[in-house]
């Protein structure tokens, strides 16, 4: 789902890197983390079962409220809070989207036989959709700016769930961490898989 890697990487920021996801890993066993090109703008991209991503940062994600907000369940919220406990600094929050299969999807499909696109953030809004009307979402459901300030200005994530156990939800919250704390879309960085739950 995550776009590769080049073939060349510079070796300083790989090694950083790969210290950076040891500690990760070393606090919480067994989670999922993977050195990738950061993403910010919506990307569409086929995971190795074809399923369609769209994946973006937490200020391009679609679901995003113009207040900057994010609306998540009770549960991943405190399985969040939980793994602040760790103790590891996140950059920024990026958010993946498996999108239903249907005409307007379909479509696209062609367009990414060789690797991931970035998309309109129209297109982005529409594959997406709206926040769904989940009863026990909208019941539990607050908003991530919350969680964000709660656990330090949005820097402090960790995950304790395994790739496996959250390959088959919708959304993934993911961390990422930069070799040098920064950003760059492409430059790569230290992804984090955060929480994930079904609408």
């Amino acid at each position: 789902m995550l776009p590769s890697l080049p073939a060349e990487l510079d070796t300083r920021h790989r090694d950083i890197l790969t210290t950076r996801q040891r500690e990760v890993t070393t606090a919480v066993p067994g989670l999922f983390t993977v050195l990738a090109p950061y993403v910010d703008e919506p990307l569409l991209s086929l995971d190795s079962a074809g399923k369609l991503w769209l994946i973006a940062s937490r200020r391009h994600d679609p679901l995003t409220r113009a207040d900057a907000g994010y609306v998540i369940p009770k549960g991943p919220l405190a399985e969040m809070r939980r793994l602040v406990a760790a103790g590891i600094r996140v950059e920024q929050i990026v958010i993946a989207h498996e999108v239903r299969r249907d005409t307007r999807s379909q479509r696209l499909i062609p367009l990414l036989a060789g690797g991931p696109r970035r998309c309109a953030p129209e297109v982005a809004r529409e594959l997406v959709g709206p926040v769904p009307a989940h009863p026990a979402a909208a019941r539990v459901a607050t908003s991530m700016e919350t969680a964000l300030r709660t656990v330090g200005g949005g820097a402090a994530f960790l995950a304790r769930s395994g790739w496996r156990a959250v390959t088959q939800l919708d959304p993934i919250i993911f961390g990422v961490i930069g070799a040098d704390r920064q950003l760059t879309a492409g430059r790569p960085v230290l992804w984090i898989a955060l929480t994930a739950w079904e609408w």
